[in-house]
């Protein structure tokens, strides 16, 4: 087997992790950075986020990379089969005493577990963690090529888009197009890593997290009780007061008239010049 046969190989696994790793990276690549970017003059983003703008050039962007990788991975299955199984089948009869056909069976499993073992962690496994860790550099490195797959593919892009949006109208569906959309998990799960990268501080974080959640608690959840309020009864001495005021953190404060539950205004600590009446 020639040097070329090994190059040829080599370089459909390369164009299989190029795909793989546009479509993770396109998909993984927050937009509003992107756009940013492209303001202060990098000339690859200016070229990506045209793609990143609306779900329909992100739809096309991400189905260039699955028919990139569909095509590298079907070519790169028959060229092995036709290169290296014939070899392959030579040494297997010069090992072992089989039958022509035996033998070559053997050649064409092993051809088929070995490409396939290989192509999953260099084609796909590889750059995928590469694409998810760095989603915006992947994205910017991958723009040029990608471009360049979007004009060759073009009509097989329509058509394939064509048939599949007939398909679900058939089956009663919609298309959906790639957005960038998360869970509050998945928010969740950014607010944390952007605190442990140094962008948010513990506060920030909490607050953020806290906002996220405030949906699913309940309205007495957040409320305070009135015998845990710092009040003043509207009939107070100026020492009183002056006590309350001393012991409570806040700027503003109940005044209530006979029972705490008939509030009659608020004392603001600030101004000192009196009460404003409810």
């Amino acid at each position: 087997m020639s040097a070329g046969v090994w190059t040829v190989i080599a370089v459909l696994i390369v164009a299989n992790a190029l795909y793989v790793a546009a479509e993770f990276g396109a998909v993984g690549a927050r937009r509003s950075r992107i756009h940013r970017m492209s303001d202060d003059g990098n000339w690859l983003a200016k070229r990506l986020l045209p793609f990143l703008e609306t779900p329909a050039g992100l739809d096309r962007y991400v189905g260039v990379s699955q028919i990139g990788i569909t095509l590298s991975s079907l070519i790169l299955g028959a060229y092995a089969q036709a290169t290296l199984s014939g070899p392959l089948t030579t040494v297997i009869n010069s090992w072992f005493d089989l039958t022509a056909t035996t033998a070559r069976s053997a050649a064409i499993v092993t051809v088929l577990v070995t490409l396939t073992a290989v192509q999953l962690i260099l084609g796909e496994l590889v750059p995928k963690a590469i694409a998810l860790q760095f989603p915006t550099q992947t994205a910017l490195a991958t723009v040029l090529p990608m471009r360049w797959s979007l004009f060759v593919f073009r009509p097989f892009i329509a058509l394939l888009n064509g048939a599949a949006i007939m398909l679900l109208r058939a089956v009663g569906s919609s298309e959906q197009a790639h957005r960038h959309l998360h869970s509050p998990e998945e928010i969740d799960l950014l607010i944390a890593e952007s605190r442990d990268g140094g962008f948010l501080e513990p506060e920030e974080q909490q607050r953020l997290r806290r906002a996220l959640h405030l949906g699913r608690r309940r309205v007495r959840d957040l409320m305070v009780s009135l015998d845990r309020l710092t009040m003043v009864p509207l009939d107070a001495s100026w020492e009183d007061v002056e006590r309350a005021v001393t012991a409570s953190p806040y700027s503003r404060l109940p005044v209530y008239s006979g029972s705490r539950d008939h509030v009659v205004g608020m004392l603001r600590v600030k101004d000192r010049s009196g009460w404003t009446g409810c």
